[in-house]
């Protein structure tokens, strides 16, 4: 069941109409937990086990730990649940990777490796980080054991972010996922339904549009030219953003249906001045669970200097490994963290701001390109038809005809859409019915409505 989908749509206002016609509190709670894991159903039926055994494990190992004095035995409680969740999350996503990786090292000595492949559980990697970070709030007695097992269910299973986020803190939503004193409230209503009509314009319009520019490219890079090969990097750069922001606008449109506020995901981060600043601006529930539960446990700032390069560099290393099982994303994840080392100490004192948001939106196309590539071989490709031909010019003036009628929607596109979120933002005199419009009509004639997933829900 896609975000962007119709069978959504009517699901989400079923389960919306039946939220408003229950009682306050355990009835709303406990239709939400089975819509909830319906959802999750809709993709694999059988990974749900998967989903509430870590749910079952992080409850159980929470409680204990709060009636237990001895750090010790708190640290083991925390190890278990560690082992646990971390556990499951290789076995299901890296395991591949590990034997792909084992076998190009060791095989000349020890012989292949074959491992069982298994398919990858939808959203893995985000309910894992979610329930993680109330375990460790707890231990570290931030916030007390949830005592009810069906409201810590929910906590995790929330259809909205379930499979993509935004990865909440158990501080900030669980309190509202009581549902103790909500009632319908027409602006909760207003807002929600506008964001959600905003993530689909991003998705339908946008990303699936420019994800017909890239994909071409980056599948048969040899066959592109150099023009082409500049215009699908740039292409792919705005539709990771406009599909992963995308799909945090329907998240929180969805979840503010509820009464529900989830935290803002990205914040205009291709106006950043450098990589510092990007990663303030750009997936930014992953970058505080890092700084809250990776960089802070190794130290933080608070260290030495050599000390501080590695906790940064850990990092980025485990957001790289977080967003997919190969080479290609620990190397994104590396080259991130070492232009963000420079950026924090030096960079930050230039002067020319369009330079430096330049500069940096450049760098960031580049790495996302590696990203993209669904290995280095093909990267390489990449980049080397890229400066194989750009000296052509007959290549460049034969590919340029070939996208011409790409070259004319883009800007079109990115200005328009550019224009109209700042004509909305800014202007708030603005009819309610007109801003609906502006999203809604763009979406009847022109949406794509393909069924190409999100991005995000791969990770």
């Amino acid at each position: 069941m896609f975000f962007h989908s119709w069978l959504f749509i009517l699901f989400a206002i079923a389960v919306v109409g039946l939220f408003y016609c229950l009682p306050k509190g355990l009835p709303r709670r406990l239709l939400l937990l089975l819509a909830g894991l319906y959802f999750y159903a809709c993709f694999r039926p059988e990974y749900l086990i998967l989903m509430l055994a870590v749910v079952f494990m992080d409850y159980t190992v929470a409680r204990f730990m709060e009636k237990t004095i001895a750090i010790k035995k708190r640290r083991f409680f925390l190890c278990c649940s560690l082992i646990f969740d971390l556990g499951i999350l290789f076995l299901f996503k890296y395991l591949g990777f590990f034997e792909e990786t084992w076998n190009a090292i060791f095989s000349s000595f020890s012989g292949e490796i074959h491992l069982p492949s298994l398919l990858l559980p939808m959203g893995i990697s985000f309910y894992t980080f979610q329930s993680l970070s109330y375990v460790i709030d707890v231990y570290r007695k931030k916030i007390p054991a949830e005592k009810s097992l069906l409201q810590y269910s929910l906590y995790v299973t929330f259809f909205p972010q379930l499979v993509a986020g935004p990865i909440e803190n158990a501080k900030h939503l669980l309190p509202q996922v009581r549902f103790e004193e909500k009632s319908f409230a027409i602006e909760n209503f207003k807002e929600g339904t506008f964001r959600i009509l905003q993530g689909f314009f991003k998705k339908a319009i946008l990303a699936d549009t420019l994800a017909t520019i890239a994909d071409p490219v980056f599948l048969n890079p040899q066959d592109a030219s150099s023009l082409m090969i500049l215009v699908s990097a740039i292409a792919f750069a705005f539709q990771i953003y406009f599909d992963f922001s995308g799909y945090s606008d329907i998240a929180i449109g969805t979840a503010r249906l509820f009464g529900v506020r989830l935290m803002e995901n990205f914040k205009t981060p291709y106006l950043a001045l450098n990589f510092y600043d990007f990663w303030k601006r750009w997936h930014i529930s992953l970058t505080s669970w890092l700084r809250e539960y990776v960089y802070f446990s190794l130290g933080g700032s608070r260290c030495s200097s050599l000390r501080h390069i590695f906790n940064v560099m850990a990092v980025f290393f485990v957001s790289g490994l977080w967003h997919g099982a190969a080479w290609t994303f620990v190397l994104w994840g590396i080259l991130h963290g070492l232009i963000y080392l420079y950026d924090q100490h030096f960079n930050q004192k230039e002067n020319f701001k369009i330079w430096r948001c330049v500069r940096t939106f450049t760098l960031v196309t580049f790495l996302f390109t590696l990203f993209r590539a669904p290995n280095f071989s093909l990267w390489l490709q990449y980049w080397k038809s890229f400066f194989a031909h750009i000296f052509s010019a007959e290549s460049v003036f034969i590919k340029w005809s070939e996208l011409l009628p790409s070259m004319v929607w883009v800007p079109v596109l990115f200005g328009g859409a550019i224009l109209l979120f700042q004509f909305l933002y800014s202007n708030k005199n603005v009819p309610i019915l007109l801003k609906y419009l502006l999203y809604l009509l763009p979406l009847i004639f022109f949406g794509r409505f393909s069924g190409q997933g999100f991005i995000y829900f791969q990770f």
